[in-house]
C-alpha cells in the first residue's frame, strides 16, 4: 500500500522487511534524486531541476525521524547494535538535528523574516520521540 501526503509518500508492506531490505528501500528515495540531478545536468533542461533534485536528496538523508535519512541510520545501527540502543541513537540525533535547525530557523526569522525554516523546525522537534527515552 502506497500513501501519499503533503509530506512524501509511505509505503506500507504486507510483511515486515528485515533491517538490511529496509535499508535498501529508505536509500531509494534519495538515490533516486541523485540521478534525476546527473539526468538534469546531461540535458537540456538545465541545473534548475539538478539543483532541486540534489537538494531534495541531501534533505532527505538527513537523520530527522520522519525523513529516510533516519531510517537509513536506524536500520545500519540495528544491524550493528541492539533495537533500543539503534532506536535512542536515532532519536537522539533527530532531536540534535532539530535543534540545530531551530537555532538556524531563529536567525533566518529574525535576520531575513524568513519562517520556512523556523517551521520545518518546530515540525522536525514536534515528530522526535525523544519523550520515551528519557
Amino acid at each position: 500500500e502506497i500513501r501519499v501526503s503533503c509530506f512524501g509518500a509511505k509505503i506500507k508492506l504486507a510483511r515486515t522487511p528485515s533491517y538490511l531490505q529496509e535499508l535498501f528501500v529508505a536509500a531509494a528515495g534519495p538515490a533516486v534524486n541523485l540521478l534525476l540531478a546527473c539526468f538534469f545536468c546531461s540535458t537540456s533542461f538545465g541545473t534548475v531541476f539538478a539543483g532541486i533534485n540534489l537538494s531534495l536528496a541531501v534533505f532527505n538523508l538527513l537523520p530527522i525521524s520522519q525523513l529516510d535519512g533516519a531510517r537509513i541510520l536506524r536500520c545500519a545501527a540495528n544491524l550493528l547494535l541492539c533495537q533500543r540502543r539503534a532506536d535512542q541513537l536515532s532519536s537522539i540525533l533527530s532531536a540534535l538535528t532539530g535543534i540545530v535547525f531551530l537555532f538556524f530557523g531563529l536567525y533566518a526569522a529574525f535576520v531575513w523574516q524568513n519562517v520556512t525554516l523556523l517551521l520545518m523546525c518546530i515540525w522536525v522537534l514536534k515528530t522526535t520521540s525523544m519523550e520515551k527515552y528519557f
